[in-house]
């Protein structure tokens, strides 16, 4: 199971309760219910994390995969054609992705616990200008 900051984990669990105050019940407890099932997924903000584009999407996909036998169970479908699905589930999660990513505010592609490439410089120059 992947972990989540301290940090993310604190403020879901504010928002939750706010959530709860507002009559949101079904939002709050469902994150509620996230958060005292994993609360033993949670690592320090500051410690090292690595987690790639690919990784990220293979957990992605893993739920989507989740989703379509949930839902043709609850249907009842004996003959799923998961060749079909293919494509609604990688275009149903890049979609979910970028709108969580868009609506969150965060306009770069890139994420934060990703490895560094090789070559990729990982310090930020500065300028230090005198009036002399």
């Amino acid at each position: 199971m992947r972990t989540i900051s301290k940090t993310l984990f604190k403020r879901i669990a504010a928002q939750s309760s706010e959530a709860d105050l507002q009559g949101l019940t079904k939002v709050a407890d469902l994150s509620t219910e996230y958060l005292e099932k994993n609360s033993s997924n949670v690592r320090d903000t500051d410690e090292f994390y690595s987690y790639s584009k690919e990784e990220f999407k293979k957990d992605v996909m893993d739920q989507m995969v989740n989703i379509m036998l949930r839902t043709a169970d609850f249907y009842g479908v004996s003959d799923l054609k998961i060749s079909e699905m293919h494509e609604i589930l990688e275009k149903t999660a890049e979609d979910l992705i970028h709108d969580i990513r868009v609506t969150s505010g965060v306009k770069v592609d890139v994420g934060a616990y990703e490895p560094i490439l090789p070559g990729e410089i990982t310090s930020v120059a500065s300028i230090e200008v005198s009036d002399e």
